[in-house]
């Protein structure tokens, strides 16, 4: 049994930030982005807020320090997804497409 991990991460979810190394990417989407259209691997996360998941996922890996913060979307208004949660944690870069 595994102790610490958020009921929100799925064993899929788990299995691909197990193998994820430097420079490698992930897109946390809603429902509507076609994710099928840009990589072959989708993880369906269905009825999970990006913030909840996000902070399941940040609390598994350790992200790379450098290169550039990239978030899309909006939500609400005219703020960026997210940008509270790059913010918020010194010394590490969140790379979201």
């Amino acid at each position: 049994m595994l102790i610490g991990i958020a009921p929100c991460i799925s064993p899929e979810l788990l299995s691909v930030l197990h193998r994820m190394g430097h420079g490698d990417e992930l897109v946390l989407a809603d429902a509507f982005f076609p994710g099928d259209a840009f990589n072959a691997r989708v993880v369906r996360a269905d009825g999970i807020r990006i913030p909840e998941l996000l902070d399941g996922i940040l609390a598994l890996i350790n992200l790379d320090s450098y290169g550039r913060v990239r978030r899309a979307g909006l939500s609400g208004g005219d703020r960026p997804a997210l940008a509270g949660h790059a913010q918020n944690r010194p010394g590490r870069a969140l790379r979201l497409l």
